[in-house]
Order: structure tokens, then sequence, then C-alpha cells
């Protein structure tokens, strides 16, 4: 799902605030239809969540946003970073994620832990909208 270029690019301006299609499509500099089958996939994978719609000028607009709540009280994680890092502190940063994902997995169910499901994404801002 992620592999396509364009959806990563999508999940920034939908983690920032809950946003309309037409509202990314601006700050991307494209053209709305053109994200509508992207943003539609993104819902279907539980990547984007629709917040709210509103009757705008004949049309209903509707906002999503990245994250839902949790159930049990749980807040999500939400982290926007910018920063630097070398291509060796990359490949460290990988390695530990990669062995917390598969620890994790490999937990039964136990008393009061809860299921979730995350998204974590590192890429290059060059491939991202600036503005």
């Amino acid at each position: 799902m992620l592999n396509d270029p364009l959806k990563l690019q999508l999940m920034e301006p939908f983690s920032v605030e809950p946003r309309t299609t037409k509202q990314v499509a601006d700050l991307m500099a494209l053209k709305a239809p053109r994200l509508y089958r992207h943003v539609e996939a993104l819902v279907e994978a539980d990547l984007l969540v629709f917040i709210r719609k509103q009757p705008k000028r004949g049309i209903v607009e509707r906002d999503y946003q990245t994250i839902a709540e949790l159930e049990n009280d749980i807040s999500p994680i939400v982290m926007r970073l910018t920063g630097r890092v070398s291509p060796k502190e990359f490949a460290a940063l990988r390695h530990k994620l990669i062995e917390w994902l598969e620890e994790c997995e490999l937990k039964s169910e136990e008393e009061g832990q809860i299921p979730l499901r995350g998204l974590i994404t590192f890429f290059p801002l060059k491939a991202v909208y600036t503005k």
C-alpha cells in the first residue's frame, strides 16, 4: 500500500489535522480528482479515518485524518519528526524498530494487553511537499 509514493506523501498532510482531499491537493499542488481514489484506498486500509462531513457550495466535503481514537482510554502516539541522520544511524534505527516489532508480534494475548495497529514511516523530505 505505502510503496506507492503518492499514498505515502498523502499521509503527511492528513497527520497534521483533519483535512479534506481538496485541501491536501492544494497543499501538494495537485488536482483533487487525482487524489480521491488514493484517499479512498487509505481509508479502506484503515490508514486514514473519516472525521466529519460538511456541506459546502452544494457538495459534501469529508475531512480525514491519519489516526483514530483508541478504546480503553489509551491515547494514540502521534509524532511528526524532521531531522537529519546518516545512513548508519538510519540503519540502526531500522534494526531497533524491526526487533521491537518482532517482539510485539511474538507476545501472546495476556490479561490487560490490548491489540494495537500502527504505522511507522520515514521518508526523505525531498519526496514530500515542502509548503
